[in-house]
């Protein structure tokens, strides 16, 4: 996420990293221009190939989920659905921010002020980046309920609390970015800037840290708590596929939902390891470290960030047994003959 810079360039510390990062920003200039983040070359390339990724892939988890009736059915998957809508859209807003140039000429107006606040500064893309985790975060709540209190998750639970809960994780994001994201740019001379450059030092570190336990501590401490609770209840519950068992549904049944659990903990690794570095860099940024926004690793950071949104069907077909079987069928299927 964009934070805040200063007017004056100053030599040493926080006031070059800030600069370093403005410059970065705006494509060589420090006081900002209507081409905030525009990548260029072969970073434009590389965030090409990961939204056609991601269009692609979660298209076919959407396809899947949606044409399979018995899936549909589970809460479990009615999430997964929602995840891949949201990483769908956000593989959309990815190929259109950050591959395509627009031109526009001299901003100015209130069109073209909100032009700027709600387009040019990537406010979509960067919204369903957020809504992205907070769809995971209730996604592994769901899972953590039907496991550690599955009466509870049996007789409160239902279809119509579970498509709120997935529409409510569309927004955090947009809340979050209409507190943050919109307040800070805006129309100067003619182009669309980061206005706050002007922003105390209090008020970007403040910043920096209530976007940074939104965005990735909360989830992670959420993450942590609840698969560690859920293995530990697993392994410690009666073997559910010993003697004891009569049915051969209740194995497969037994099966599915652990084979579903290692699916969604596999998904939660993959979100840490994409995320993890950009956020602590983007922390300790807020906090005076001289960061290199123009180098190899920062800009990979990035890469690895949004590449978050075209793993996850990839896990699945991987790892999701019950995917993989209503994946084969549409692969498979062929028309009857007349």
């Amino acid at each position: 996420m964009g934070v805040t810079g200063t007017d004056s360039v100053l030599e040493s510390g926080w006031n070059r990293s800030e600069n370093q990062f403005w410059e970065s920003m705006n494509n060589g200039t420090v006081d900002g221009s209507e081409t905030i983040g525009r990548p260029r070359g072969h970073e434009r390339i590389a965030y090409a190939s990961i939204a056609a990724l991601g269009i692609v892939g979660n298209a076919v988890v959407v396809v899947v989920i949606v044409q399979c009736s018995t899936m549909r059915k589970r809460f479990s998957n009615i999430l997964i659905l929602n995840q891949s809508c949201i990483d769908l859209a956000t593989s959309v807003f990815l190929l259109l921010t950050k591959t395509i140039t627009f031109s526009y000429g001299n901003l100015s107006g209130l069109g073209d002020e909100l032009y700027c606040k709600f387009w040019l500064d990537e406010f979509p893309l960067w919204s369903l980046m957020l809504s992205s985790s907070y769809n995971l975060m209730a996604l592994t709540v769901e899972r953590y309920v039907g496991i550690v209190f599955p009466l509870f998750h049996h007789t409160f639970l239902s279809k119509t609390k579970i498509l709120v809960l997935a529409s409510a994780a569309w927004c955090p994001g947009p809340i979050l970015m209409l507190c943050f994201l919109v307040p800070t740019s805006g129309v100067v001379d003619g182009r669309c800037k980061i206005m706050a450059i002007h922003a105390s030092e209090t008020w970007k570190k403040v910043s920096g840290v209530v976007l940074f336990i939104m965005q990735y501590l909360l989830p992670i401490f959420l993450f942590v708590a609840c698969y560690s609770r859920m293995f530990i209840r697993l392994r410690t519950e009666v073997h559910p596929f010993g003697p004891h068992i009569g049915s051969e549904a209740a194995v497969q049944k037994a099966r599915a939902r652990r084979n579903l659990l290692k699916t969604l903990f596999v998904v939660v690794v993959g979100y840490l390891l994409c995320n993890s570095f950009n956020q602590l860099m983007f922390l300790a940024f807020n906090f005076g470290a001289p960061v290199d926004f123009s180098s190899y690793y920062y800009n990979l950071s990035v890469l690895a960030m949004f590449s978050n949104c075209c793993v996850n069907p990839v896990v699945y077909v991987l790892q999701y047994q019950t995917y993989q079987k209503e994946l084969r069928k549409l692969v498979c299927s062929r028309p009857a003959s007349a």
